[in-house]
């Protein structure tokens, strides 16, 4: 199958407020059915990012992240979903309820992702792992489908010993992603009842296809509403792009060599108007913009700019629709069949660096699962002044009521 026959966007992420969609060819329909869910998928996945936008969209100042990476950690753990967990996650997620047909999709999708970079002309891949508890009882047909459908890494760890399960983790991070996600799973998420971390790495770098000359660039003013403003570098070309608008936004098209890759901006016409433009945001209307744009010549100024995201990511998504999975009343029965276990948080965190010669951005999921029905000793030492009593049982009646505070009196 072509690397340019997606109909949507591969992967959709969120900058400055604006939705920035790294994007392939989203004209051509794709032929077959592998190919079908994989034009559905990457459509659930659009309306998926646009619902976490909205719900993340309070948080002050800029906002970024990916929700491509998020919903792949999520695939994997939906993959060990049943009954009301299962279906939760799989309306928040928008994900198909066929799961055969879901694990396909995304099996697909991680195909094209990551194959994209062998054209040579950007960096894009995606990496998925699994840390499991040793010696804990999971589902062998489970490991089987996230390794053979995303590509997962299989790793054993000792959960016991929370810092270095979770320095392993962290340094995979970094390594996937050329150190630009570093701390992705924080000190206190993993404990001695963490049994499963199911990560997601993904990392993007490119160079524009036309690129900005750092000649051009100048300090200039970025109005932060129509009154106060502060001082940028500001890039700026006129060239041929992708451009469209209407009445709220004009709509701009950037391609990575190659053109398997862009960013779109997307830019309220007033400069107070970005709330506007958030209260109208749908997937309907991203693919409106998409379908409109049109090859013409446009001068451009765009700010250069250096952002990070990091989240927790475990209250926001269960008040969009699945409380479920993080409460003990999970059904995570497909994953492991010996005790229950539920997540304990959601980590995500990003990077993106945008300058004359292109961007270099990077994100991380983790999904940690923790066990909540684990028999283990309780220790009761009195080796201190206490209390007791004894009561007869059927009345409640104290008996007798007293203090030890040395044993040896």
């Amino acid at each position: 199958m072509s690397l340019y026959c997606m109909k949507r966007c591969i992967w959709s992420v969120l900058i400055v407020g604006f939705p920035v969609l790294l994007s392939e060819s989203y004209a051509m329909p794709v032929e077959g059915a592998a190919g079908d869910s994989a034009v559905h998928l990457t459509d659930s996945n659009t309306v998926f990012a646009v619902s976490l936008y909205k719900e993340l969209k309070s948080i002050e100042g800029n906002l970024f992240f990916a929700p491509f990476s998020i919903s792949t950690a999520f695939a994997m753990t939906y993959a060990g979903a049943r009954g009301t967990t299962e279906k939760q996650i799989a309306q928040v997620l928008h994900f198909d309820t066929d799961q055969k047909k879901l694990h396909a999709a995304f099996a697909e999708l991680h195909k094209q992702v990551n194959g994209i970079q062998k054209e040579g002309a950007v960096t894009l891949y995606s990496a998925n792992s699994a840390w499991l508890q040793q010696k804990f009882a999971f589902i062998p047909d489970y490991l089987s489908l996230v390794k053979d459908s995303y590509g997962a890494v299989l790793r054993n760890v000792n959960f016991k010993k929370p810092e270095k399960a979770r320095k392993a983790i962290n340094t995979w991070v970094e390594e996937q992603t050329k150190d630009k996600i570093k701390n992705l799973v924080k000190k206190g998420l993993i404990d001695k009842l963490t049994r499963l971390v199911l990560a997601n790495a993904v990392y993007f770098k490119g160079t524009w296809a036309y690129r900005f000359d750092t000649a051009s660039t100048h300090d200039a003013p970025f109005y932060l509403n129509n009154e106060d403003h502060i001082t940028v570098p500001m890039m700026h070309q006129k060239t041929r792009f992708n451009y469209t608008a209407d009445s709220l936004c004009q709509i701009l098209e950037m391609p990575y060599t190659g053109g398997a890759v862009s960013m779109v901006i997307i830019l309220p016409r007033e400069r107070d108007g970005l709330a506007q433009i958030e209260a109208h945001l749908q997937a309907d209307s991203i693919s409106r913009w998409l379908s409109g744009l049109q090859k013409q010549k446009v001068k451009v100024y765009i700010p250069r700019f250096t952002m990070t995201g990091d989240f927790l990511l475990s209250k926001t998504l269960s008040a969009m629709g699945m409380p479920e999975a993080f409460s003990k009343r999970a059904d995570f029965s497909g994953i492991t069949r010996k005790t229950g276990i539920y997540i304990s948080e959601v980590a995500h965190k990003t990077f993106i660096e945008l300058n004359e010669e292109g961007t270099e951005a990077a994100a991380a999921t983790a999904v940690l699962m923790r066990e909540y029905s684990v028999a283990e000793e309780t220790e009761f030492c009195a080796d201190h002044p206490f209390l007791f009593l004894i009561r007869e049982n059927e009345s409640g009646s104290i008996l007798f009521l007293g203090r030890v505070v040395n044993p040896k009196i």
